[in-house]
């Protein structure tokens, strides 16, 4: 079975093997990579990728602690980060409760 190429593909499935988690590493670097500079985060897509990270990956304890070794959700932090950048998508986060998950990374 392939994998899927695009990183909204990835995020909408339960993690799972070593590949596919490789794959998913692969594709929030270039994310990152190519959007570092970006500020305008407006087009839709780009709110269907917030939603998909902060639902099925920061927000689903299940993927979450699945995520082994812990840069993997530092890259999950860091493309949630360079998205809230855009006020949309950090008003999202709040309504989402997603806040609170956060904080108690920190305590």
């Amino acid at each position: 079975m392939s994998l899927p190429l695009r990183l909204d593909d990835l995020l909408r499935t339960p993690l799972g093997n070593g590949a596919q988690l490789d794959a998913e590493k692969e594709r929030l670097d270039e994310f990152l990579l190519q959007h570092a500079q970006r500020y305008d985060f407006s087009h839709r897509m780009f709110g269907v990728t917030f939603g998909l990270l902060a639902q099925e990956r920061f927000l689903s304890r299940s993927n979450w602690e699945r995520l082994q070794p812990l840069d993997c959700r530092l890259r999950v932090l860091q493309c949630m980060r360079v998205l809230m950048r855009d006020a949309t998508h950090r008003t999202h986060f709040v309504e989402l409760g997603a806040v609170g998950q956060l904080v108690s990374l920190c305590i």
